[in-house]
Parts: C-alpha cells; structure tokens; sequence
C-alpha cells in the first residue's frame, strides 16, 4: 500500500462528499498500481465513475501519487433524499 503522505487529493464539487470518498479513492489507486506493476509500467492513469455521477481519477507518475475526486452537487430536496437513503429515515 502507499504512504498517504506521499499522495496528493484533490477534492472538487460537493467537497465534504469528496472527501468521504478518500478512502475508496485510497482503494482504486492500489489497484492501478498493482496493475502497473504487473504489466512492467511507470505511469498510468485510470478513471473510475459511481452511478451518483462521482468521478474518482487516479494518476501514478514515477512514484509520484494522485487523486481526485468529483462529486456532483445537487439541490437541496435531492441532498434530503441522498441523506434519507443513506441513513434510512
């Protein structure tokens, strides 16, 4: 796994979203750079998209480690929706 302090995130739209998405953003990069090595590569990048709209895109450059995470702001009702589903009230 990669050091986190080595690793920079970039965070856009719904931050506070963005941000609890950083540990599946942590997951995905392992990924990339599992595959990296295993296919012998130095840099590659991979985009992943959540059905929410969420885009989290990982970037591995010569050992250098980056993440970003977009997350869709929506309205207000839609925000009460996402919160009921979330916590089923």
């Amino acid at each position: 796994m990669n050091n986190l302090s080595k690793v920079k995130f970039k965070y856009t739209g719904d931050v506070v979203r963005s941000r609890e998405l950083k540990k599946m953003g942590v997951q995905k990069l392992n990924i990339l750079i599992k595959d990296m090595e295993f296919q012998k590569l130095k840099q590659n990048r991979r985009e992943f998209r959540l059905e929410d709209g969420t885009i989290i895109t990982c970037l591995h450059v010569f050992g250098l480690s980056y993440i970003e995470i977009f997350s869709p702001i929506y309205k207000e009702e839609k925000k009460e929706e996402r919160i009921k589903e979330h916590f089923g009230k």
